[in-house]
């Protein structure tokens, strides 16, 4: 009684599981054939430069375990994106430590010589698209819905490059997201998803680190301007419910808790501080998000305010006269100084407990705050002389202490 059903059931387990057992096989079989003939260039990325170490993590990984090939992004107004931009990515991010990782990571004009190389020899490109997303762009691609445990695409690309081992396979991926393939069962890689983003993450800590110039290039900055110590704060002011000016009061009253905090460690040399935020005088450099809310508002007299009570900035100060090509080394370099600053205060979810309520009336609470939190702990962004990281602005000495206690897995 009650077997149809049940044997019915079970048979679709048994389906499913063979068929994933089967589409592991031609993995396999994949990886075993495997020549180097493989190719891997994302058409185009989904992902602010809060996104960039997990998905780039996640593309280099699944480029190490099929051999393949990893054509280097291009970055255009902070975000990555395809050849034929003019700043690349190693322009921000050290490229040797990258290569360490993984050796098959070239540059736009190799892979155009490449293909020309392929041609030229009689050989076929063949291309296969890769899609993580349902969009127009995709319609010619096999699209793949990144929260199933296969890649339909993914597998006909490799069948594709099996069957083609002469050829030149290039594999376009679309839309790419951050932990778009976290769930995908490939040999090589983790079972388990979370053990695919741990790994990812290994990964970037590891090797996705700042050009090695940029980071010479805030030293010697510092150094002109007799900066030794510094804190900074970090406002992401693109949905603000407050006033702007409530707002700077409440970055006034942090960086004074702050100080009364280091004064009491015995940390007798107060520190220059500055503002890290969405905001700034430039608009070129304004997020679009921050710029579209910020106008016809106090945002200008805020960030005037806080110059007066002493806020420096990077964009107006100590790289006032760069011409940089993009804004993503305003931001890079943002992210140098707050992972060298003494004291780092910014505003994570954690601070939408009411106690903390101007982080969430003044903040966009989104992944940047936790990228800046993260590098912190990252050995070749972080000097001995750092003492702590806040992940919600303090308004009273007794809140240095609580946010200080807060779980890193909370934040």
């Amino acid at each position: 009684m009650g077997g149809t059903p049940g044997g019915s059931s079970s048979h679709m387990v048994f389906d499913n599981q063979q068929q994933q057992q089967q589409q592991q096989q031609q993995q396999q079989q994949y990886l075993l054939r495997h020549n180097g003939n493989l190719w891997f260039y994302v058409d185009s990325w989904h992902e602010g430069i809060a996104g960039w170490r997990p998905s780039l993590s996640h593309m280099l990984l699944l480029s190490k375990t099929f051999n393949a090939t990893l054509v280097e992004p291009t970055i255009s107004q902070s975000r990555l994106g395809r050849c034929g931009n003019k700043v690349v990515l190693s322009d921000v991010l050290n490229r040797t430590l990258i290569t360490d990782y993984h050796s098959k990571f070239v540059t736009c004009q190799e892979y155009s010589q490449a293909i020309e190389r392929s041609t030229r020899n009689n050989g076929t490109v063949v291309y296969v698209d890769v899609c993580w997303d349902k969009e127009p762009r995709c319609k010619n691609g096999v699209v793949s819905d990144h929260s199933k445990r296969y890649s339909p695409s993914l597998l006909t690309a490799l069948q594709t490059a099996t069957n083609h081992p002469q050829d030149m396979i290039i594999l376009r991926f679309h839309n790419v997201w951050q932990n778009s393939m976290s769930n995908l069962e490939i040999p090589g890689l983790p079972t388990d998803s979370n053990d695919i983003i741990t790994t990812a993450k290994q990964v970037a800590k590891q090797y996705l680190h700042f050009n090695r110039n940029l980071v010479q290039m805030l030293e010697s900055k510092l150094e002109q301007h007799n900066i030794v110590n510094h804190a900074v704060i970090h406002w992401r002011a693109e949905q603000v419910q407050a006033s702007y000016m409530e707002c700077a009061d409440a970055i006034v009253r942090a960086r004074d808790v702050m100080i009364q905090s280091m004064t009491d460690k015995n940390e007798t040399t107060t520190p220059t501080f500055f503002l890290m935020s969405s905001l700034s005088s430039n608009d070129l450099l304004m997020w679009n998000g921050a710029r579209r809310n910020a106008a016809n508002t106090s945002a200008p007299q805020a960030l005037e305010m806080l110059r007066d009570q002493g806020f420096r900035k990077l964009d107006e100060t100590l790289l006032l006269d760069e011409d940089f090509d993009d804004s993503i080394f305003y931001v890079a370099m943002d992210l140098i100084l707050a992972g060298r600053a003494q004291m780092f205060a910014t505003c994570t979810a954690r601070c939408r407990w009411p106690k903390y309520h101007w982080c969430k009336r003044c903040n966009w609470i989104g992944n940047f705050a936790h990228l800046a939190l993260e590098l912190r702990t990252d050995t070749t962004t972080t000097t001995t002389g750092t003492t702590g990281s806040l992940p919600c602005w303090p308004q009273t000495a007794k809140q240095v202490k609580a946010i200080a206690r807060i779980p890193k897995e909370h934040l």
